[in-house]
């Protein structure tokens, strides 16, 4: 992270550094797939209090060190140790440091190591889209030093996404995310962080369409390489602006992060904007063979592969991301369950749409509406649902699902159903329409 903030280095991201983790390749074989020219290596062991971190630089071209070094420290001068190491990396690659460089180098949001350690296990959570587990840490993380800015962003994120997926009610996410978000900008108002926080509550919740796209577009002038950013101003233009110009942004994401599952997946969310779903899963597809267990590719590729007619191949997939979380979170649960209706195996869906009443008070109100819709329960068991899905219902241009050529969306026949996009009140237009879908599949993703 330090070494990316040296603007004459590119440095490639620590999600698609870590993909090569644990794995005996060879150097230039990560080098290529990195795109980058050198590569560092290294090793941690802790004993008690007392660490060994070794650390070498490798030349991609020829697999020669060009640089190498042991440190043998206590714990606490582990933030000591990055520095050494960033400013030797610095000076092996002859690297000009510019002004203000040398200072970031060795700047930290944090001087708690045991927050660091919390805040990175919460990134990875966030990343695998698990986000109890990543609020859990990001709050310990916070209860070590409640001062550490990019802690209270990463509970922001969690919290979006915890009330997306369906763990959560919609209003006390909403409420603990905007919170999260504003805690940090009072902490840390100009920091790119902070700003994508308070895109995403927008994304998801606020539904303040431009100030979305100022959010996501200063992060990326305050954090140039910021894949995060890139990513999710083209998911947002993808549905509001044009499809291709979007693309561009999800793309240049991908140039950061190559190995990143996730920044793929938006790249296929701009083809289905536009209808595309062929492209679009073909782009999830390689998100998945970067990981097959990503859980945002693999519920995305369940979608499209519904929205194409091929309902088996769609359960397969969405069996696994329901397996994968245990049952836990409803989103998946109600799109397996509305796949199931879809493919007419209602023997199969009937008990999901029970499941899904009986969570309703956490269940993504859109998918939830689907699953009725698709088994014909339309009142889930004989009750009316809809003032119940109303008032947990994120106010966003839309909420997954849907039909496109020809595999139209049952929630668009039914005008009295739960989740139905009129009943979200959209702004005049519906922008929840993407170009070239007959019937118009809902757009709000991630």
């Amino acid at each position: 992270n330090a070494l990316s903030k040296i603007e004459a280095l590119r440095v490639a991201s620590r999600t698609s550094a870590f993909a090569f983790k644990g794995k005996d390749q060879d150097v230039r074989r990560i080098g290529d797939e990195l795109g980058v020219r050198t590569v560092l290596e290294g090793s941690v062991r802790r004993s008690g209090t007392r660490l060994r971190v070794s650390a070498e630089l490798v030349n991609v071209a020829d697999g020669y060190q060009l640089w190498t070094e042991r440190y043998d420290r206590e714990m606490e001068d582990v933030f000591a140790i990055q520095d050494e190491i960033s400013l030797a990396i610095a000076n092996t690659l002859k690297v000009r440091l510019l002004s203000g460089d040398q200072a970031a180098l060795v700047s930290r949001a944090t001087e708690d190591v045991e927050a660091y350690n919390h805040y990175l296990k919460g990134k990875y959570y966030f990343n695998r889209r698990v986000p109890r587990q990543a609020i859990a840490e990001f709050e310990r993380a916070i209860a070590r030093d409640p001062g550490y800015a990019p802690a209270h962003t990463g509970l922001a994120e969690a919290y979006c996404i915890f009330g997306f997926y369906g763990g959560i009610p919609t209003l006390e996410a909403f409420a603990k995310a905007r919170a999260a978000a504003m805690k940090a900008q009072e902490l840390e108002p100009d920091s790119a962080e902070t700003h994508l926080a308070l895109g995403l509550v927008e994304h998801y919740y606020g539904w303040d369409f431009e100030r979305e796209d100022r959010e996501f577009s200063r992060a990326i002038e305050l954090a140039p390489r910021s894949a995060a950013a890139h990513s999710w101003l083209g998911l947002k233009r993808a549905f509001m602006d044009d499809p291709a110009e979007a693309r561009r942004s999800a793309v240049r994401a991908t140039e950061l992060e190559p190995l990143s599952p996730n920044v793929h997946t938006n790249v296929a969310w701009t083809y289905y904007a536009e209808g595309k779903l062929g492209e679009a899963e073909r782009e999830l597809s390689r998100g998945l063979q970067l990981d097959p267990d990503a859980l945002y590719p693999l519920w995305a590729s369940g979608l499209m592969l519904r929205m194409l007619g091929r309902h088996e191949e769609s359960i397969a997939v969405l069996e696994k991301a329901v397996a994968l979380t245990d049952r836990g979170q409803s989103w998946y649960v109600a799109h397996l369950g509305w796949t199931y209706g879809a493919a007419g195996r209602l023997k199969d869906a009937r008990p999901v749409s029970f499941c899904c009443c009986r969570a309703a008070h956490r269940a993504a109100p859109r998918t939830q509406g689907g699953v009725l819709a698709a088994t014909g329960d339309h009142h889930g068991g004989g009750r009316p649902r809809l003032p119940q899905l109303q008032q947990r219902l994120p106010r966003r241009r839309g909420h997954h699902g849907g039909g496109v050529h020809g595999h139209p969306d049952p929630l668009h026949r039914r005008p009295d159903l739960p989740g139905r996009p009129g009943r979200a009140r959209l702004p005049a237009g519906d922008p929840d329409r993407p170009r070239g879908a007959a019937g118009g599949p809902d757009r709000r993703q991630r």
